[in-house]
């Protein structure tokens, strides 16, 4: 869980997680709504699922249970599922489509809520979702950066950051299930990020958030988040692995 260390940390980084879950707590309407400090005004996007784990997690340590305007949330985002197994509002903005990043913000989340809920019912749609994008990168042997409600892709360039995300979540489904399909394209999400991993002088080790560089996500940049999920990828291989 995204919080199961916080129980051998002090007691003041305790503290500071129960607050701000409270605070966030705070943010929220009956109806699982963020009325407030949104990245786009008014816009409650599904990839804030990843938001709602850390709530759902943090709340298992200070209330034993997930409160209620958590879990609407969660029931809120999980009925954004589309019949073809996408999600609405799973982009940055409105009707645009979503980046693997953002996707994967929305079905890791989702997952991870449905660990700390016992809810079968919300990881089957994350495995559902997850094996349709195994189709569209089975299809045309290659990940897009960005897939709209319809699965249409934007194959002009990779979101690195959204690859190393979904490797780590497919990792994770393989983990838990045995089922090998879910290792199908670990290594095809995984390649182009060390293939572009930068080997000389300034931010050497470093991989850029876009491949090639100049694509639409963090143009020309070196995420710290990019970084951050990479690491998470290779360590789950290298847990699964001994």
């Amino acid at each position: 869980l995204f919080f199961s260390s916080m129980v051998d940390q002090p007691k003041a980084t305790l503290n500071r997680t129960k607050l701000t879950a409270d605070w966030l707590g705070t943010q929220l309407d009956d109806e699982g709504q963020f009325t407030a400090f949104n990245y786009v005004e008014g816009y409650n996007p599904s990839y804030y699922a990843r938001i709602a784990w850390a709530m759902a997690a943090a709340e298992l340590i200070k209330y034993s249970r997930p409160r209620t305007k958590t879990k609407t949330l969660i029931k809120k985002i999980a009925e954004m599922q589309n019949e073809n197994f996408s999600f609405s509002s799973w982009g940055f903005y409105p009707d645009e489509p979503g980046l693997t990043h953002t996707i994967a913000y929305t079905l890791r989340g989702l997952w991870e809520c449905g660990e700390i809920l016992n809810d079968r019912k919300l990881k089957k749609k994350v495995r559902l979702s997850m094996n349709r994008l195994s189709e569209e990168i089975t299809e045309h042997g290659a990940v897009a950066a960005s897939y709209d409600q319809k699965w249409k892709g934007d194959y002009s360039y990779i979101c690195a950051t959204g690859n190393a995300q979904l490797a780590l979540l497919y990792l994770i489904l393989y983990e838990r299930s045995g089922a090998k399909q879910n290792l199908e394209h670990v290594e095809l999400l995984l390649r182009p990020l060390l293939a572009k991993q930068n080997k000389i002088l300034l931010n050497k080790g470093a991989i850029p958030s876009s491949i090639p560089m100049k694509g639409k996500y963090q143009r020309f940049k070196y995420t710290n988040w990019t970084q951050k999920f990479f690491c998470d990828a290779l360590l789950k291989l290298l847990q699964l692995a001994s």
